[in-house]
C-alpha cells in the first residue's frame, strides 16, 4: 500500500499539467495548479446488513490483503495527472465489499460512510467490489460544498454480479470538480448506471465503462442542466475487450444562459471482441443563443462482427412539438416545460432522480 502512494506521488511530481494539445483537454474547463492541504486520515470499520463491509483503504489492506488486487488493478491514474493526485494524496478513503451472492435490496449511500472532511479541498478515494452473483444498489450523492474536490471511484463488478448505480453531482456552484468515475463488468456481470449533473461551477467528469469478460453488459443513462457560468466537462470511454458484450450510454443535456457544455465519447472494440454491441448518444438543447455544448463522439472497431452506433444533436426547441402542444391548449411556457421533462427524463428510471430533474426543469423557468 505505501510503495503504491510513493509510486503515485512521483508520477504526479513528474506528470505535467496537461493542455489544449491533449484530447480531453481540447475545450471547456482547463487544469488547475494544486496547492496541496494536510489532512489526518481517520481509519473505521463498519458491518452494514448482510454482510456487507465499509472501510477504509488502510484498514482494508490490513483486514483483506487477498483482495487488495481489485483496488490496485486500475492503472489508469499513471497517465492522467489528477488521476494520479487522487492515488498518492487521498484525505479520505472508503472500499465497500459485497460478499459473493448477497441479495440487498436496501441502497448503499456512500456519503452516510464517508468520515467528514473539513477544509477547501477534498481529494478522495473510493472502491466498489461486488463479489460474484451478488447484487447490490448504490447511491452516490454528491453535495459536497468545498472549492476543490478531486475524486476517483471504482465499481469493480465480480461474475454473474449486479450493481445498480445512482449519482447525483450538486455540489456547491462555487466549487471546482474534477472525478473519475471506472466500472470493470466482468462475465455475465450487469451494471446500470443512472445520473443527473446539475452542481459545481467547473467540474470535468471521466466516466469509464470497462467490460472485460463475456456477456457482460453496462446500461448508463444521464442528464445535465447547466446554467449562468457554468462549465462542464464529460469524457466517456466504452471499452469492449470481450466477445458478446453490450454497453448503451445516453447522456442527455439542457444548457442555458452562459454555461458550457463539452461532450467527448469513445466506443472503443477490441480485435477479438466479436458479437459486441455498443451504442452511444449525446444529445442537447439549448436555451439561450449565449449557451454553448460541443460534442464529439467516436468509435474505433478493430472487429468487423459488431452492432455498433454512435450520435449526437445540438439545437433549440422543437417548433413543431411546440406548435402541437400548444395547438391543445397548453401555453408556451408550459409547453416547453413538457418537452424538456420528456427530454431529459427519457431512461431515467429511478424516482429519486427523475424528482431532481423536475426540480431542474422547474427552476429554469
Amino acid at each position: 500500500m505505501d510503495k503504491q502512494l510513493q509510486k503515485a506521488q512521483h508520477i504526479f511530481a513528474q506528470l505535467p499539467l496537461p493542455t489544449r494539445a491533449t484530447h480531453a483537454w481540447r475545450f471547456g474547463v482547463q487544469p488547475q495548479e494544486v496547492v496541496l492541504q494536510p489532512t489526518d486520515k481517520q481509519p473505521f470499520f463498519k458491518k452494514l446488513s448482510n454482510g456487507i463491509i465499509a472501510c477504509d483503504l488502510h484498514t482494508f489492506a490490513q483486514q483483506f490483503p487477498e483482495k487488495m488486487h481489485h483496488v490496485l488493478h486500475n492503472n489508469f491514474w499513471q497517465k492522467e495527472k489528477y488521476a494520479a493526485l487522487v492515488e498518492g494524496f487521498w484525505q479520505r478513503s472508503l472500499v465497500v465489499l459485497v460478499p459473493a451472492s448477497v441479495q440487498s435490496e436496501e441502497p448503499i449511500v456512500l456519503q452516510e460512510l464517508l468520515q467528514d472532511h473539513m477544509g477547501d479541498q477534498l481529494i478522495e478515494k473510493i472502491s466498489v467490489i461486488v463479489e460474484p452473483a451478488a447484487s447490490v444498489i448504490v447511491h452516490d450523492l454528491l453535495s459536497y460544498q468545498h472549492q476543490q474536490v478531486f475524486r476517483a471511484i471504482d465499481y469493480i463488478v465480480q461474475d454473474s454480479a449486479q450493481c445498480a448505480v445512482v449519482y447525483h453531482q450538486n455540489v456547491s456552484r462555487s466549487t471546482l470538480l474534477f472525478e473519475y468515475a471506472t466500472v470493470f463488468a466482468q462475465a455475465n456481470a450487469h451494471i446500470s448506471f443512472e445520473c443527473v449533473i446539475s452542481g459545481a461551477q467547473q467540474s470535468k467528469w471521466w466516466p469509464s465503462f470497462y467490460l472485460v469478460a463475456q456477456g457482460s453488459r453496462i446500461d448508463v443513462s444521464g442528464a445535465y442542466v447547466l446554467g449562468g457560468n457554468q462549465q462542464c466537462d464529460i469524457i466517456s470511454l466504452q471499452h469492449h475487450e470481450a466477445q458478446n458484450a453490450v454497453s448503451h450510454v445516453s447522456i442527455n443535456g439542457v444548457v442555458a444562459d452562459h454555461a458550457h457544455a463539452v461532450y467527448q465519447g469513445i466506443v472503443h472494440i477490441a480485435k477479438n471482441a466479436s458479437g459486441t454491441e455498443a451504442c452511444q448518444q449525446n444529445k442537447n438543447i439549448l436555451l439561450h443563443e449565449t449557451a454553448k455544448v460541443h460534442s464529439v463522439p467516436s468509435l474505433e472497431a478493430l472487429n468487423n462482427d459488431v452492432q455498433c452506433g454512435h450520435g449526437s444533436a445540438i439545437g433549440h426547441f422543437d417548433q413543431e412539438q411546440l406548435f402541437y402542444l400548444m395547438a391543445r391548449g397548453l401555453p408556451e411556457p408550459g409547453a416547453k416545460k413538457l418537452v424538456l421533462e420528456s427530454f431529459l427524463l427519457g431512461g431515467i428510471s429511478v424516482a429519486k432522480l427523475r424528482s431532481v430533474i423536475l426540480q431542474l426543469v422547474t427552476d429554469l423557468a
